[in-house]
């Protein structure tokens, strides 16, 4: 099984203008799940540890860097905007913020089974889950990776 970093290596590859928060500490990822009284899955915090978070232009999706424990600017920042802008339940975590799509790729932690959950999509306008995205966060990543890698050669 391929890491994260080799899996953000073939973003990068796809396109260079993807960027990575980079490594963090558990203890960071630690602090957020006391802060905000979660328990993030496995392969979610494998992804934070790993590479801290990834961006690609205006896409800023839910990542761990300095002001990680700032409600307005922090960890919490993506899914705090949705919560205050359409009422998103609390057991949804934001794993991209784009109020202009009509569906965000959450987390549902109250689905947790053994140390993972699934990722829903989440309408906003709606406000309302509208089904399933993927079994876990990491085939949410995968699948990222997928479709990047397929459109830039031209597969997609």
């Amino acid at each position: 099984m391929e890491t994260y970093t080799q899996l953000f290596a073939k973003l990068k590859a796809a396109n260079d203008s993807w960027e990575c928060v980079g490594p963090q500490p558990s203890s960071r990822v630690d602090e957020i799940e006391c802060k905000y009284k979660i328990t993030l899955p496995r392969s979610f915090r494998a992804y934070l540890t790993e590479l801290g978070g990834v961006e690609f232009l205006d896409a800023h999706y839910t990542s761990i860097d300095d002001d990680y424990l700032d409600d307005v600017d922090g960890f919490m920042c993506n899914t705090n905007m949705i919560r205050s802008q359409v009422g998103m339940p609390d057991s949804l975590l934001a794993l991209e913020y784009d109020l202009d799509a009509d569906r965000i790729a959450c987390l549902d932690l109250s689905a947790m089974n053994g140390d993972e959950c699934p990722v829903i999509w989440y309408h906003p306008f709606l406000g309302r889950v509208i089904g399933p995205c993927s079994d876990n966060f990491r085939a949410f990543f995968e699948s990222i990776v997928r479709e990047w890698t397929a459109a830039s050669s031209g597969g997609g």
